[in-house]
């Protein structure tokens, strides 16, 4: 209650401060009262003075008593082709988890690991990445969690945060989960963000395969990377043949493909071809494609999921947030503030090489990141700013908003964002196992992001 009060405070006096100050250099009476709505927001969402949902709903109604923007633009930025998907996204997700599919792709993993216990790691880490691809980042890690602490009490039962191997399963799940919701424009709602805020700053559209060449070869080399050193920093200890027992156990309870898994993979199949073949058919649109499988997976006949599952695994707080993210980032755009800030931060941009200044942007979104543990308010902010830097330094506007999508998806220091928050509150590590397992993994992969993004964002002629 305390921290609610002070966080609640705390934002009401940064409002104020922004109204009252005079306006800085550059900046008129509406952008310097977005930029303060938007640190006021930052402020209430990481204390939790208020629901999450609330918070925004809060922002937006500010807006247009603020002159950032008019009502009736407020509520149109709302509901957008991206509110659309991502509820399709969660139809996804609840058609998955109501079948054995994750356990067969855990299974596949355990079996190849055998009795190494850094293979179980990696194996784990790459399952998760894998689901995650076309499943929400948060039910993907909590459904690994799951089967990890099964796995850690078939190996001895140890006392969460006793145990090594423990701390690389539960922190090598919330690595994964994140990364492999970047792979795929479908994996995680931040990605539809990212592409429609590129789209609405640049006329920019990146499609849906090219997505997948960027975000899978990022997502493979992020699990190679966090599996090898979260298991050098926090040496596991080997796997005991009652939890390789367990495992096999795991593999067996699957058994054969079952009607209702044949249902979800074909109509999640139809889908991913369309929105693949959008990339060369503009006319499927992938919105159009999202929701048509999220009605599939209702029709008689297919029935594999119903409307009581389908709201119970929504999450209507996250759709909510992304709505009035979109509602803010246009405020900061439509007022100018978005300009204001690349210009006050970066205006040297044009003066240094495009990979210093690929990694400064790569390096500056990572850390955002660890300030603000919302992966939608990180692209809400970042990613116009980060556009405006492209056209600075004369480089691809579409290279710099898959970087900052990568990092709104992505943080490997605190567990303090909705994801690693999943397995940090099982107690299997602390928040300083965490930094541990995470420093060298963050600067491997900004230097990563900067280096082999651009590369391929080129090679694909954006």
């Amino acid at each position: 209650m305390k921290k609610s009060i002070i966080g609640f405070m705390l934002a009401l006096a940064v409002m104020i401060l922004f109204i009252l100050l005079p306006e800085a250099e550059g900046l008129t009476g509406p952008a310097q009262a977005s930029i303060g709505l938007l640190i006021a927001g930052i402020i209430l969402w990481v204390t939790e003075a208020l629901p999450l949902a609330i918070t925004t709903f809060l922002l937006m109604i500010l807006m247009p008593y603020l002159g950032i923007m008019e009502l009736s633009s407020v509520w149109k930025e709302f509901i957008s082709a991206v509110f659309f998907f991502v509820l399709a996204t969660f139809a996804m997700t609840a058609a998955l988890l109501n079948t054995k599919i994750p356990n067969r792709i855990a299974g596949l993993m355990l079996k190849w690991s055998g009795n190494s216990s850094k293979k179980l790691v990696l194996g784990f880490v790459f399952a998760t990445a894998a689901l995650s691809a076309i499943m929400s980042n948060v039910p993907t890690a909590a459904l690994f969690m799951g089967l990890g602490i099964a796995i850690l009490k078939a190996n001895g039962d140890p006392v969460p945060g006793t145990s090594n191997l423990g701390k690389c399963l539960m922190i090598g799940v919330a690595y994964g989960s994140v990364m492999g919701g970047f792979s795929t424009p479908a994996g995680s709602p931040i990605n539809i963000l990212a592409l429609h805020m590129l789209k609405d700053a640049t006329g920019i559209w990146i499609r849906f395969l090219d997505w997948m060449i960027v975000g899978i070869p990022m997502a493979i080399i992020g699990v190679f990377v966090v599996s090898w050193w979260v298991t050098l920093v926090h040496k596991p200890e080997p796997i005991s043949s009652q939890a390789r027992a367990e495992l096999e156990k795991i593999i067996a309870e699957a058994g054969k493909l079952d009607i209702q898994e044949k249902k979800v993979l074909a109509i999640i199949g139809l889908m991913f071809i369309f929105w693949i073949s959008s990339t060369w058919f503009p006319i499927i649109d992938t919105t159009v494609v999202a929701v048509a499988g999220m009605c599939l997976f209702f029709f008689p006949g297919i029935k594999v999921l119903t409307w009581k599952e389908f709201v119970s695994n929504s999450s209507w707080e996250a759709l909510i947030m992304i709505g009035g993210i979109q509602s803010i980032a246009a405020g900061l755009v439509n007022t100018g503030a978005a300009s204001w800030l690349v210009n006050t931060v970066m205006s040297d941009a044009a003066t240094w090489s495009g990979m210093v200044t690929n990694v400064i942007a790569s390096a500056l979104t990572s850390i955002l990141h660890v300030i603000i543990p919302t992966g939608p308010a990180v692209v809400g902010l970042a990613l116009v700013a980060m556009v405006e830097v492209a056209g600075i330094a004369s480089l691809s506007a579409a290279s710099f908003a898959l970087i900052t999508a990568f990092w709104s998806n992505v943080t490997y220091l605190l567990p303090i964002d909705t994801v690693p928050l999943i397995t940090f509150g099982k107690g299997y590590y602390k928040m300083s196992d965490m930094i541990k397992a995470g420093i060298v993994p963050s600067i491997i992969m900004i230097l990563v992001a900067a280096l082999l993004i651009p590369v391929l964002v080129s090679l694909l002629g954006y």
